[in-house]
Parts: C-alpha cells; structure tokens; sequence
C-alpha cells in the first residue's frame, strides 16, 4: 500500500478532491480530510506513513495557515491514477512550502527522501501531490537540461525446431504351418515260385546243369522333399513430407509513454491555456447536467492539449478521435469518453486556429 498526500488551499477544494477519489472507487474509510484544526498527531501519522520528517512540517504548517490535507492509502496498481486525480485540483507545492518553513525556522539539511513528482516530465515546480511510500521511478535533469525517457519495444522472431511426434514400428517373424501334397510311389518286391515241370531236358537245360548264384533285386520309390524360398510380397515403409503455414499468436511489450498536462494555466508553445474561457461554454452546454465546471476542465484542457500536439495539426477531428479516445481512456480512467469528448472537441477546435506554426 501507499499513501498519497495533497495539501490545498481551502475546505471545498479537499471536499471535491474526496468526492472524486471516491467516485473512482476509493473507499471513504481509506481517505483522511484534515482541515483549520490540525491533529496533535498529524506529523507523527505521515511520518509513519512514508513521508520525511520536514514535508511532514510543511503538510502541518500548511493545515495551521488554513489549509486542507487529504490523504488516501492506495495499491501500486491504483497510484499513477489517483495522483492525477488529486493533481487536477492544484495541490500547494509542498517543496515550495517546505523550503520556505525550512528558511524561516531553521538550517537544518533538507531530507532528500523521494516523494512523487507530477507526470508532466517538461515541469520541474508547481503543484504537487505526494507519494509517501518513496518508491516510484524517477527520472533527472541532465547537464543539457533533457530528460531522457528510454522507450523499449519488444520484437518477437519465430523460429523452427524438429519433434518427434511417433511413427511406424516393423517388425518381422517366421512362423510355420502344416502343408499337404500327394505323391505316386514305385515299388518292387521278388517273388519266388515253384513249378513242376516233366519234360526231356535239351542242350540250353545241359547248360544251365551246373552250380550259380543268381541274385534279383527290388527296387522301391520315397518321397523326397525340397523346399524353395520364394518372395511372394513386399512391405513398402515411405514417409511422405508435408508443409504447412502456422500462425504464431504471442504478445511483445514496449514502453509507452503519455504526457499530460496538469494545473489551471499550461504553456504550450506561445499560447496560455486559460480555463476560464470554457466557463461560457460550461455554462450553455453542461451547467443542468449535474456535472461541475471543475470535472469539466481537464477535458477542455485534453483538447487544448491536442490542439497543440504536432501530430494532430492541420488534421480533421474525424481523423483524430480515435487516438483521442484511446489516450483519453487510458489517462482519465473513471472519466467516460462519451460525456466528454464534445467538450474535448470544442476547445480543440477552439484552440487548433490559435497554434503558432
């Protein structure tokens, strides 16, 4: 949590700075309106709180010359936006008070404890609403007298890489089975048989009178079995290659930096924005729809502001809106374009023939 501290120069003003944190959703219990009668405990609470030890006598001194303090505890996210809430109601410039307490009381060496500075980054003084919790980024001066704000853009590039994401497995394996096939056999067997014979033996009989072996053989026919490897099919395994368009969603992120004007009169270029102009205008559009001049102002000074912007001279307002409303929504949050933008487009119309070129 930190607490944001504005000190101002009357009750009303503090009334209307609480009315609008509270509009943005700030709860009333969180914000702390200190008025002609200052605490006895005041100093030591903002101490507590974040604040140095002299702005803490300046923020009192101030409520004892009739000022009015309001603080508010608040989370980082929420800090940007309620500083500009309360910037927008021209807070004293605690430096200014601090340093005039410091000369007409003591020399004692001012504490250099951060506080927060105003958004507008080409303004060095002036209002002010303070951060007591001293951990915002700041920014310096150089020799040149620049401020440098470093803008950062990401890139994304999208590269290739090769996943395995499966495949085919072959395997083989032999495996047999029972076949059947009919074959003819030859076979010989010897049979001996005896005959009687009664006749006169002849000359081939006289021959054949002698001892001699006679042998007769038989033969018989197996089956024999061959075999032969034959390929009878083929398993083709391929890969057949695809290619494909992909789109890559993904978010970069860049600095971006938004300049706003704050305070009743802002200089830009050789023209003085003046409020007080706007009040006619105020007064014939605006004054029965329950809104003040005050809630009104920032949005004739955002369209002032335009008028002034060197990205937006010689343009059409049709041309412009669009990046008006985005800027408008984004620096004015609680604020609704619709029931501004024609207050917006009036003082830019108002102030765009006014611009020196």
């Amino acid at each position: 949590m930190k607490t944001i501290v504005g000190l101002y120069q009357d009750s009303s003003t503090a009334n209307r700075v609480v009315q609008e944190l509270a509009n943005y959703g700030i709860r009333q219990d969180i914000i702390s309106l200190v008025s002609d009668n200052a605490r006895d405990d005041l100093r030591g609470t903002l101490i507590s709180e974040g604040v140095s030890s002299t702005e803490a006598d300046a923020y009192v001194e101030g409520v004892r010359q009739g000022g009015s303090l309001v603080s508010v505890q608040v989370d980082d996210d929420a800090t940007n936006d309620v500083v500009q809430i309360m910037n927008r109601y021209n807070p004293i410039d605690v430096h200014s008070l601090r340093d005039s307490l410091t000369r007409s009381t003591t020399r004692r060496t001012t504490s250099d404890e951060p506080t927060t500075q105003r958004t507008t980054p080409q303004r060095t003084t002036g209002q002010q609403a303070t951060s007591g919790s001293g951990r915002q980024n700041k920014q310096s001066i150089n020799e040149q007298g620049d401020m440098r704000i470093p803008v950062v853009e990401e890139e994304i590039n999208v590269g290739k890489r090769q996943v395995e994401q499966g495949g085919v497995r072959v395997q083989t394996h032999v495996e047999e089975q029972p076949v059947e096939q009919q074959v003819t056999l030859h076979k010989e067997q010897v049979s001996v048989e005896r005959r009687p014979v009664n006749r006169a033996a002849d000359a081939s009989d006289i021959d054949a009178f002698k001892e001699g072996t006679f042998e007769v053989s038989e033969r018989s026919e197996e089956a024999v079995v061959q075999k032969q490897a034959r390929v009878v099919e083929e398993v083709v395994v391929k890969k057949d290659a695809t290619d494909r368009t992909e789109t890559v969603r993904d978010t970069v992120r860049k600095t971006k930096v938004d300049v706003d004007e704050t305070g009743g009169n802002v200089r830009r270029g050789s023209s003085d924005f003046d409020a007080s102009t706007f009040r006619t205008h105020y007064q014939s559009n605006y004054a029965n729809g329950g809104r003040t001049f005050e809630q009104y102002q920032p949005a004739y000074q955002y369209g002032y502001t335009l008028a002034n912007d060197q990205r937006y001279r010689g343009r059409d307002w049709n041309d412009i809106e669009a990046d008006a409303r985005t800027s408008w929504t984004q620096s004015h949050k609680g604020s609704a374009w619709e029931d501004f933008k024609d207050a917006v487009r009036y003082s830019w119309e108002s102030a765009k023939n006014k611009v020196t070129r």
